[in-house]
């Protein structure tokens, strides 16, 4: 970082110093500077770090929170089909028997293929349901996470923001203290 200073002090304040000693002052303000930018801009690295890596493990957390949802959502759904294939399995095998019964079981041999169609077709549409929720689902969660991510770069740049103006009360404090120190002490011998 760059002294925001002339190279030269006042002709005044030079003529109290004296030549070498004005360069020499201004020598150690440039290099308290620069060391103060230094220290000032590692530390900022590391909040920033320390804040972002706090947040991604957040997200993490939350993103396998909803992948074991899923997870068991998943579970659920193929428990749900396993026992409907083994109901039509069951229906077929009826079916079967009931073909080789009498022509009196034909009533009963419809209404049961009746039933299996039906039990298709809800198979079917809970398949669809399950497919179209969970879509939903999804999307709503990116929508989310999108949302979020963008409250934390939100907060992030006011973070840096507050950052950046403290810095800079704290560097015109530091730099204002050891310039008019000097100048005030010699005012006041000189005119008190």
């Amino acid at each position: 970082m760059k002294l925001p200073m002339n190279k030269r002090f006042p002709r005044e304040l030079e003529e109290i110093l004296g030549a070498e000693a004005s360069d020499a002052f201004l020598d150690f303000l440039h290099k308290n500077w620069e060391s103060g930018g230094k220290m000032l801009l590692e530390e900022s690295q590391r909040r920033f770090e320390k804040l972002l890596s706090d947040e991604i493990g957040k997200i993490r957390e939350e993103l396998s929170d909803f992948k074991n949802s899923v997870i068991h959502t998943f579970a659920s759904a193929r428990n749900e089909i396993a026992s409907i294939r083994k109901q039509i399995y069951d229906l077929e095998t009826r079916i079967t028997k009931l073909e080789t019964s009498s022509k009196e079981m034909s009533a009963q041999i419809e209404k049961t293929q009746r039933e299996i169609k039906e039990l298709r077709m809800d198979f079917e549409v809970f398949k669809s349901d399950i497919r179209a929720e969970l879509k939903h689902e999804i999307g709503t969660l990116r929508t989310e996470m999108q949302f979020g991510f963008l409250n934390i770069y939100k907060e992030l740049l006011k973070i840096q923001e507050t950052i950046s103006n403290q810095t800079k009360w704290i560097l015109a404090t530091a730099l204002a203290i050891p310039v008019f120190l000097p100048i005030i002490s010699k005012l006041i011998d000189k005119y008190f």
